[in-house]
């Protein structure tokens, strides 16, 4: 749909879209936050695992990474159109 939409070549935009992946990899592991206008942003964290003793050192505590996304300003203002209906079930169902 992008190519549609624009002047680029379908495989024009798989380049590019592979090309930002690679980086947000690559930026993700370094431990950078990805900002990627009013998508939002990418970062790394950790997830702290409950429950143990708390006498363990704090790193054992962390013991799964996880990436944490934040809508920007066009995925919040989607969010705020979105409406949902509620269907009633028919006769018989």
């Amino acid at each position: 749909m992008v190519a549609v939409r624009s002047s680029a070549f379908v495989g024009d935009v798989k380049l590019v879209i592979d090309g930002i992946l690679s980086v947000m990899e690559e930026r993700l592991e370094e431990g950078d936050v990805i900002q990627l206008g009013r998508l939002g942003n990418f970062r790394s964290g950790r997830r702290q695992q409950r429950g143990g003793e708390r006498s363990r050192l704090q790193h054992a505590f962390f013991n799964k990474a996880r990436i944490v996304f934040s809508p920007g300003t066009m995925l919040t203002q989607v969010k705020k159109n979105v409406t949902f209906e509620t269907s009633r079930p028919g006769p018989g169902r």
